[in-house]
């Protein structure tokens, strides 16, 4: 008998793709990239720029602790590019990934949740070129990883280039990665071995010897330690150098580092002994005798720090900067020295004008030394470019200073308006808006910013004015003119003029662009629409009412698949409801109303209020008999929010299930509610049609047109009705219309008594056969009869169908 235990884990595996040898990654083919095996080695073909692709290994195979070699290639034929692999990689939204590119460079990330974290940002490779013919015809490297436990480490090509610790995904299966970048084509990527070996006791050794024994150059540990420090993770660049210092003096770079490390972690007896160290063997180190005087200024050593940056300007050791002279500034503030403190600042200003903080903190020194209105003036400075640079923070702290010093200035009264308004105070900024435009103020942005108000209020005309008056002040600012448009446009009124000139003015603008695709749609016309709504997301790719709308005008234009993709999400984004909403939408009018159904369903699990998303949901239930489901969901929207589409649905599911009374009633409901939703007219006519109400139908149909003439849907309808229970007649001279039904009975005569209404028939030409109405035939009397007017012969009216008309065209006698 035999016995069959669980599988074995895999714990080792090499192959090199030749063969018989293992194949572990499937062939795969996708719209912008293909995987496959060829010539001993698998193969990712990219198809476009900018885009990242991998394959994982087939089946359960899965990896906490491992040792992972990988001979990867990239084709000489690619631009900017990058290859390398996978690891732990759990699903497609969650895994760990070591990449090197064709610039010599490498990067280790994470993506976490969908959300990417750079663990080790693009760092250079060892000075060792890439090897040219070890591949096929490409540029080759052999990747190493180390995974034990939360430590990982790195090698290229035999040499170590970087380790870090992660503890947020403990295992996952391996993979094979390619990446394009801007404007690099399409690209060829091989991976011509890999090896991937699970057993303890190797992973066990190769940690050990590549952490604590196996010699790593200093000169990798400083490239990483660089780059670490670079994106902000001054401690791990720390550790990097100790380790690169142990047991050797080290070279002035790495002393240099080190102390901006320490620097930043404010250990700043620890930074001012390197920084010695670097001056010790370089005395005219420039970077390292200003970061002297920085760390004593830091260290409260204020007499040394100003004494060091002006002996270092006068020989030559500091160079003039207006970094230099703002340390300068700071360290003469603090000594009580104000007047010198304004005068470093202000060198500082000339060297950078742009810089707030520089007119900012010599106004603050001026303001201690009782020189008020220079202090004012310097504060007004630095307040227009912190307000022009939206840093309302720092604006928030300058603005009272402003107030106090000069409390009656324009200037600062605006200021302070548009503060209140930035921080929520409408009320406040509104007082004091309306006051400087009624004072005559000549700020554009003052107008503006009441223009914003006055709208909020509903006041759409006075809100205009202040746009207007804006742009006269300014008349080449887009964002005037802008509003202007879209103000017009909420009016009812033409904005095109306006949106013109915006779009004249800034060619890019997002929301003129979003603006000018909304009117396009409007008008019906889609292709035009997505020209200026693919200007719109090229500005601002995140916007999600771009997106939408760009989505729609592609839909309306017959590219559903294009529209589908301008909702896809950008790489550590979530679709939000309403993306989820319109890909069914999108999905609904490509005629996909199954895949409609799940995106809708997903849009209500994401806002379960929205009553919108529930009818699309419905309408597309109804599309793909899903008449149950249907019906839920309109028994939960109908009693809190009934309206004339609740109601429509909640017909179209009745007469679907052969309950027409409650049809009829459900349409009536909504009829109720809104006689003119044309939906609501043509499938109430349609129920009256099919259960043989003609007339009803007839009615219902000439009610709405009278007051929607020649309506699309409703005109076809009627005359279907019309011509299959009714007879057309018409007047000869004006082609006036008179319908009569086929089936009328035999009429009686009729004894006409007063004056006969114009529209009335007057009767049919017994040679010719034409009929004419009483306003045309009364041209053409004899001896008081109506005659035809080609043949002279008199009017008849002995035809039922005549008779009926002209009874109903006088009344009851």
């Amino acid at each position: 008998m035999l016995f069959f235990g669980s599988r074995r884990p895999v714990e080792r595996l090499a192959t090199s793709f030749r063969w018989l040898e293992s194949k572990p990654f499937p062939a795969e083919r996708a719209r912008f990239y293909s995987a496959a095996y060829a010539a001993g080695a698998y193969v990712l073909g990219l198809e476009k720029d900018n885009y990242f692709a991998w394959e994982t290994m087939s089946g359960d195979r899965r990896f906490s602790d491992f040792v992972l070699e990988a001979d990867v290639e990239l084709d000489a034929g690619n631009g900017h590019s990058a290859v390398g692999v996978l690891f732990r990689h759990v699903n497609d939204e969650n895994f760990y990934s070591f990449l090197v590119s064709t610039r010599g460079n490498f990067r280790i990330d994470v993506l976490f949740n969908n959300h990417p974290l750079h663990l080790v940002e693009w760092t250079r490779l060892p000075e060792a070129e890439l090897v040219e013919g070890g591949g096929v015809n490409g540029l080759s490297r052999s990747l190493r990883v180390i995974a034990h436990g939360s430590r990982f480490s790195f090698q290229v090509d035999g040499e170590w280039v970087a380790e870090l610790e992660d503890e947020v995904l403990p295992s996952g299966t391996i993979g094979f990665a390619a990446q394009n970048f801007a404007a690099a084509g399409k690209g060829t990527f091989r991976l011509g071995r890999i090896l991937v070996d699970a057993r303890p006791i190797v992973v066990e050794k190769e940690h050990l010897r590549w952490s604590y024994y196996a010699p790593i150059s200093p000169a990798a540990r400083l490239r990483l330690a660089e780059t670490l420090f670079q994106s902000g993770n001054a401690d791990a660049a720390a550790v990097q150098l100790r380790k690169g210092l142990k047991d050797r003096d080290g070279s002035v770079q790495e002393h240099f580092v080190l102390a901006e490390c320490y620097t930043r972690l404010s250990l700043y007896d620890e930074a001012l002994r390197e920084v010695d160290i670097v001056l010790a063997r370089e005395p005219a180190h420039r970077e390292a005798t200003l970061e002297k005087a920085n760390l004593l200024y830091l260290a409260n050593r204020l007499i040394e720090s100003r004494d060091l940056i002006l002996s270092g300007l006068a020989e030559g050791r500091i160079e003039s900067g207006p970094g230099v002279w703002g340390l300068l500034g700071n360290a003469e503030y603090g000594l009580g020295n104000w007047d010198k403190a304004a005068d470093a600042y202000r060198r500082a200003m000339e060297l950078e004008p742009d810089v707030p903080l520089f007119p900012q903190n010599a106004a603050r020194a001026l303001e201690r030394a009782g020189r008020s209105d220079e202090a004012a003036e310097l504060y007004k400075s630095a307040a227009r470019t912190l307000f022009a640079e939206e840093a309302f923070d720092e604006l928030s702290m300058i603005v009272p200073r402003i107030r106090a010093l000069a409390p009656d200035d324009p200037e600062a009264r605006a200021m302070e308006a548009k503060m209140l308004y930035r921080e929520g105070k409408t009320d406040e900024a509104f007082a004091i808006l309306h006051e400087l435009t009624e004072a005559g103020s000549t700020d554009s942005a003052v107008h503006y910013l009441l223009g914003l108000l006055l709208r909020g209020r509903g006041m759409q005309e006075d809100a205009l004015e202040g746009f207007v008056r804006a742009s006269e002040l300014e008349p080449d600012f887009p964002l005037y003119q802008f509003r202007i448009a879209e103000t017009l446009n909420a009016m009812g009124r033409d904005p095109q003029d306006a949106l013109d000139r915006a779009l004249l003015l800034s060619p890019l603008d997002p929301w003129a662009n979003n603006l000018a695709g909304q009117l396009a749609l409007e008008a019906g016309d889609a292709p035009r629409a997505v020209t200026h709504l693919m200007k719109a997301r090229e500005a601002a790719p995140q916007e999600e009412d771009i997106r939408i709308n760009l989505s729609e005008a592609l839909s309306l234009a017959g590219r559903h698949d294009e529209a589908l993709e301008a909702l896809n999400p950008s790489v550590g984004s979530v679709d939000g409801a309403r993306i989820v909403n319109q890909r069914g939408n999108v999905l609904a009018r490509g005629g996909q109303s199954d895949r409609a159904v799940q995106e809708y369903e997903a849009a209500i699990r994401l806002d379960p209020q929205n009553t919108a998303y529930k009818l699309n949901c419905a309408a597309a239930c109804i599309e793909v008999d899903m008449i149950h489901r249907a019906e839920e969901i309109l028994s939960q929207v109908e009693p809190d929010h009934p309206s004339p589409s609740v109601y429509n649905l909640l017909g179209q599911v009745a007469f679907m299930k052969g309950e027409r009374a409650r049809a009829e009633a459900a349409y009536k409901a909504g009829l109720d509610l809104d006689p003119d939703n044309a939906d609501l007219v043509v499938n109430s006519a349609l129920l009256y049609r099919e259960r043989g109400n003609h007339a009803a139908a007839r009615d219902l149909l000439l009610g709405f047109l009278s007051r929607h003439p020649g309506h699309a849907r409703v005109k076809p309808l009627l005359d279907r009705i019309r011509a299959e229970h009714e007879e057309r007649l018409s007047c000869a001279t004006c082609g006036r219309e008179w319908w009569v039904p086929r089936d009328l009975p035999p009429q009686p005569a009729i004894r006409i008594r007063g004056e006969v209404p114009a529209d009335a028939p007057a009767g049919r030409c017994p040679r010719c056969g034409k009929i004419y109405c009483v306003g045309c035939a009364s041209a053409h009397l004899r001896d008081m009869r109506f005659v035809c007017p080609d043949c002279d012969e008199l009017l008849k009216l002995n035809e039922d169908s005549l008779k009926w008309l002209l009874a109903r065209s006088i009344g009851p006698s």
